[in-house]
Order: C-alpha cells, then structure tokens, then sequence
C-alpha cells in the first residue's frame, strides 16, 4: 500500500493540484503542466515541507483511515 500511495503522491496529486489551481486560479504562472512538475520535483529534491506533505499525504491518509476503522471497531 505504501508504495501506491507514494506513486499517487508523485504522480497522481501533481495533476490534481494543476488542474484545481487552473480552475480556481488561472494559468500557472510559470508553464504548463510539465513545468509543474519540475517545480515539483524541484521542490522535493530541495526538501520544501509543502511537498513532502503533498508526496506522504495519501499515504497519511491510509493510516489515518486504519486508525479510524481500529477505534470504530474496539468501540463497537
């Protein structure tokens, strides 16, 4: 599961983002969508927090949903 989620943060989320973003607000300011995902990788290699958060995101997401299905089941 671990390695779905990380090849939804880096490959899946990035489009996602782009295509919110230009709905919402407009062009991206420095290209297209290759262009975005150079500035994210750009940002990955780099270590910028925001898109850490962006790559283990779905992955934190599975967790969270575990532990929530954990809880509702022993509060059964």
């Amino acid at each position: 599961m671990l390695v779905i989620a990380l090849v939804i943060g880096l490959l899946i989320l990035p489009v996602l983002i782009f295509l919110a973003g230009r709905l919402t607000l407009g062009a991206y300011a420095n290209g297209g969508l290759l262009a975005l995902f150079a500035d994210y990788f750009r940002g990955l290699i780099n270590g910028h927090l925001s898109v850490w958060l962006a790559v283990v995101g779905p992955y934190g997401f599975y967790l969270l949903a575990r532990l929530l299905a954990l809880v509702w089941r022993f509060t059964r």
